[in-house]
């Protein structure tokens, strides 16, 4: 029976996540990603680089910048927390 048990049992890999600690953390995190990505100081720059072009094809450079950045910071965060999980539970 013990070896039944023993088997089936299986422990939570991941460490049970204090609400508070997650808040404190998620708000450090955008206000950190929020201050390196500077979107105030880019507005000047968009609208030197999209003079000139009508409104359809400035928002599809502003919708493809977008994205793009989600894309890479996704990609990254995926990564990041890939090697701490490995770094962690070795």
């Amino acid at each position: 029976m013990a070896l039944i048990k023993s088997i089936t049992h299986k422990p939570d890999l991941l460490p049970r996540i204090n609400m508070d600690k997650l808040l404190e953390f998620s708000i450090l995190a955008f206000t950190s990603l929020f201050t390196m990505v500077n979107p105030l100081g880019v507005i000047p720059v968009y609208t030197s680089l999209t003079t000139g072009m009508s409104n359809k094809q400035a928002g599809a450079i502003a919708l493809k910048a977008t994205s793009t950045a989600l894309f890479v910071l996704l990609i990254l965060h995926s990564v990041v927390i890939i090697f701490l999980t490995c770094s962690t539970f070795q």
